[in-house]
This record gives structure tokens, sequence and C-alpha cells, in this order.
């Protein structure tokens, strides 16, 4: 069944990478989509030299125009701020939600938000589940993620050469 309703939705954008290749694919298979980008655009959690500079401004923007995108800030509605608050009143429907903010609290934050307005056939992507490295830096994302899940309906999407852990929403 095609899933043709919604928007497609960022949570956790960072230096914009996912995102351009998000647009990338709304550009040329979903032209009618709205993209959402959520995130503080703060570097809230490493010690890159990066963390006084704009998250958005000095880094997505010109990555996403790298990327090829000529005006982000056109094709994309960013929405900055905590998204314990930004996430309250967004109200669209979601087609494709790809979930990337690295923190077990904050990804059960955006799954209790979000998950209704998840449309049939919905696809959801998890940057972060069980890999070692991310549990041992950021916490038990899988367990999280897992236990948010036990009464939903969904499928697994399993592509060998994706190491994401990717669901449809039944």
């Amino acid at each position: 069944e095609k899933n043709t309703l919604g928007s497609l939705v960022e949570v956790g954008t960072a230096g914009g990478l996912s995102l351009a290749q998000i647009t990338l694919l709304r550009n040329l298979y979903f032209k009618d989509k709205k993209i959402f980008s959520f995130d503080t655009f703060e570097n809230t959690h490493s010690n890159s030299p990066m963390l006084n500079v704009s998250q958005l401004d000095d880094l997505c923007i010109p990555n996403l125009k790298n990327a090829g995108i000529k005006s982000p800030k056109k094709e994309i509605e960013f929405i900055v701020g905590d998204v314990k608050n930004t996430l309250e009143n967004f109200e669209d429907d979601i087609s494709f939600l790809h979930i990337d903010v690295d923190i077990p609290s904050v990804y059960e934050v955006v799954l209790k938000k979000l998950w209704s307005n998840l449309v049939t056939n919905a696809y959801i992507i998890f940057d972060e589940y069980d890999d070692e490295s991310d549990i041992k830096k950021f916490g038990n994302m899988k367990k999280v993620i897992d236990n948010f899940l036990v009464d939903k309906k969904y499928e697994i999407i399993k592509v060998e050469t994706v190491s994401k852990f990717c669901i449809r929403k039944l």
C-alpha cells in the first residue's frame, strides 16, 4: 500500500547530513511533501570545536547547500528549540520520521509526542538503536524504543545495507 499522506520529519538534525538526503529524495519523488526539521541547533553533548558556532546557520545550512539544496530555509521548515517544547503543538501527519537525538529520554519524548501523528504505513528510522558505542556513550536507546513499541503495531524493515533500525507503522 502506498504511503501518500504526511510530511517528512527529522528530529535531531545537527549538521544536516541526513536532512540533505531526505530533502534530495523528496525533491526527486515526493515534491508535494513538506519537510520539518526539529533541533536545538546547539552543540549540547560534545566537546567539538563547533561548540561556539550556530549549528543551523554555520553548519547545517552550508552542508545542505553543499549537497545541492539551493534554498534550505525555503524548502525546509526549521523548528528550533528543545523538542520537549517544540513538538508539543505539532499536528501534521507524518509519513516518514528520522530520529537522531542520541539521548534515551529524548527518544521517549519524541515517540510519545509523534506516534499518533504517524499515518498508516509511515516509516521510522532510528539513528541510534543497538550500537554498542552509542549505548556506552549516550545510554540504552534500544530499551527505551523496545519498551515504547511493546503495544504498538509495526513491522521491522530489514535492509542488509542499512545499519539503522527501521520500522513501518501498521
